[in-house]
């Protein structure tokens, strides 16, 4: 048994603006997004013609300006807030300025060495190998096969690209 909707039910769109304002959860602080969230942790509605994000949405509900190029940044540095004073425009510079300010720069990107998980080399190996190619003894190609990294790694250390912190005598 299929149950029929009234009349004026069945013609009935809810407007983007009206859809928008039915998933905000408003509070003291944060005003939290409770639709469509992205793999980032940022609020996604659709708006024809594509998926817009929630927290460009509301500044430019609020602040009746369109961000284009630039970028909608957190004060508050919640994804899901959409609460317009607590979002302002900056460029994507201005937005990894504010994140490194307030300490939530990627700290694997700082790792180095042995400290990234996927090393296979310790400092000590590099450091050998560095001086043993360079002092003619032996070849890249049978260096690289004798730490078990390939070719490609093994010149990309000789000119500093990987392992770049290590001292090169």
């Amino acid at each position: 048994m299929t149950r029929k909707l009234p009349p004026e039910k069945l013609l009935y769109r809810a407007t983007w603006q009206e859809r928008f304002w039915s998933r905000i959860q408003r509070a003291e602080g944060c005003w939290k997004w409770t639709g469509t969230i992205d793999a980032r942790g940022y609020g996604a509605i659709y708006v024809k013609p594509r998926v817009r994000k929630a927290h460009r949405l509301s500044y430019e509900l609020h602040y009746g300006v369109d961000p284009g190029e630039l970028e909608v940044c957190h004060r508050c540095d919640v994804p899901a807030c959409v609460r317009p004073d607590h979002l302002f425009l900056g460029t994507h510079a201005d937005n990894m300025a504010d994140m490194s300010a307030k300490g939530r720069a990627n700290r694997v990107a700082r790792l180095r060495g042995e400290s990234v998980g996927t090393a296979k080399l310790t400092r000590e190996r590099v450091e050998e190998a560095i001086y043993v190619v360079r002092s003619g003894l032996v070849t890249q190609a049978s260096m690289a096969r004798h730490l078990g990294v390939g070719q490609t790694q093994m010149t990309r250390i000789m000119k500093g690209h990987n392992w770049a912190h290590v001292e090169r005598a």
